[in-house]
């Protein structure tokens, strides 16, 4: 229970002082086990999140019907008031379970999900299909005052500064409010000479994600916000991308790292 009370307060600190987003996964074994046990384990780490990410992939993976997804970010709402809510649909090219074939009709589930009452505050769709998909969801994000991630993932390697350079301004000129890429480190210090870039791009988005996966990656999803980042992605329970770390144990990392600074 300390613990759990120190991280809170530590969780209280950071999003009053520097507005920095600890994001947590609810997909539906998540979100079952949450509203069976809203005082468990489980729980209290989704509490920690100042942002939450509803994989809506994950639910129409496992056989939940497209009419029942705009009332996913309303269970959510109910039990985390406080969390930004971050909704995508993930093309299995980028570790989601949407067909990739399918990656341009998506635009039906995120009508229906941003027309309901409650919706997610931000919407991810992949930098690769900004031309495609952004068009026809324009109309509802508009109504809906939903902001727009554009994403990318590379589950190989670092990509180049002049790479990411390029995605960063398409997702810019493209009116996308935050820019996010998680990259795959395989060695030691191959993410370093990212964090000039970090601190450079990050200022001219609202939301800004770019960290490495993996074991050698791992200090990345925390160092980030150090360079002006505001925004990683933390397990909730068992980690769904490797290299992940706790709620808990970015938070408490990023602390530290904070005061070094």
């Amino acid at each position: 229970m300390e613990i759990v009370y120190l991280c809170e307060k530590i969780a209280h600190f950071l999003s009053s002082v520097y507005m920095q987003l600890f994001a947590g996964i609810i997909d539906p074994e998540t979100l079952s086990s949450v509203e069976q046990n809203p005082t468990g384990e489980l729980s209290k780490s989704a509490a920690l999140c100042s942002a939450l990410e509803i994989r809506y992939d994950l639910f129409l993976h496992s056989g939940c019907r497209g009419e029942d997804l705009p009332g996913l970010s309303a269970k959510v709402r109910s039990l985390f008031p406080k969390a930004l809510q971050i909704g995508t649909i993930r093309l299995q090219r980028d570790g989601g379970m949407f067909k990739d074939s399918f990656a341009a009709d998506r635009n039906r589930h995120f009508e229906r999900i941003l027309s309901a009452t409650l919706h997610p505050e931000v919407v991810d769709i992949e930098i690769e299909e900004l031309e495609t998909l952004l068009p026809k969801v324009q109309p509802v994000l508009k109504t809906s005052g939903a902001k727009v991630l554009a994403s990318h993932h590379d589950f190989l390697k670092v990509p180049t500064v002049a790479e990411f350079k390029n995605w960063i301004s398409f997702a810019k000129e493209s009116g996308a409010n935050g820019y996010k890429t998680a990259c795959m480190s395989v060695q030691n210090g191959d993410f370093e000479e990212i964090y000039p870039l970090i601190q450079e791009e990050a200022p001219r988005f609202e939301f800004f994600s770019l960290f490495a996966m993996g074991a050698f990656g791992q200090e990345s999803r925390v160092k980030s916000l150090c360079y002006g980042a505001n925004l990683t992605y933390c397990a909730l329970g068992k980690a769904v991308a490797p290299g992940q770390l706790s709620v808990a144990e970015a938070l408490e990392s990023f602390q530290k790292l904070s005061q070094k600074r």
